[in-house]
């Protein structure tokens, strides 16, 4: 099957909530397409992790690897869950991911300022990464709030939330396991 029709779409495509054509401009595509979009730039550190072949503290880095993947399929779930109503679907493990903040965490220094995002090429792109996770955590909440309706699940909040926290100190991660100091804003 090819992917295109050769007479273009109008800007239009199926609403699988309201179950018909609409346009893409609806809130739902800017919650899907945000999702992805969070799904593509965690792609990009995970193999840019690969790439950079840290050395050091060898089984935190295969657990956050591993983290990253299942963030993934997470994110796949949610939007899944978003599109078909079904709370059962997605089912996260926060637990896990506030398990690996703060063994991440416990690696950063402590901090009292706002750190700018800033560093080596890995924590930017994870930077990169939080922003459009908090994005994404703005466009759901306001989509819940639009919906008026009970099905979206707690969990999405929690965790569009807890994600964001794990990409904050995973970038800052990256700058220590880099030894590139982090700047702040005075």
């Amino acid at each position: 099957m090819k992917v295109y029709t050769r007479q273009g779409d109008f800007g239009k495509t199926f609403n699988p909530i309201k179950k018909k054509q609409t346009f893409k401009s609806e809130l739902l595509f800017d919650v899907l397409g945000t999702i992805d979009e969070l799904q593509s730039w965690i792609g990009l550190v995970r193999i840019k992790l690969k790439q950079a072949g840290l050395k050091k503290n060898k089984q935190l880095v295969e657990n956050i690897k591993k983290m990253l993947r299942t963030v993934q399929l997470e994110l796949y779930h949610l939007s899944s869950h978003i599109v078909t109503k079904a709370s059962k679907r997605f089912k996260p493990n926060i637990e896990a991911l506030e398990q690996l903040i703060d063994k991440i965490d416990s690696k950063n220094k402590t901090i009292n300022k706002f750190v700018l995002p800033y560093g080596t090429e890995l924590a930017c792109i994870t930077y990169i990464a939080r922003t459009i996770c908090r994005r994404a955590e703005r466009i759901i909440v306001n989509f819940y709030q639009r919906q008026k309706s009970q099905w979206l699940s707690q969990n999405v909040l929690i965790y569009i939330n807890r994600l964001s926290d794990f990409l904050f100190v995973l970038a800052r991660f990256f700058n220590t396991y880099g030894n590139t100091n982090e700047e702040y804003a005075k």
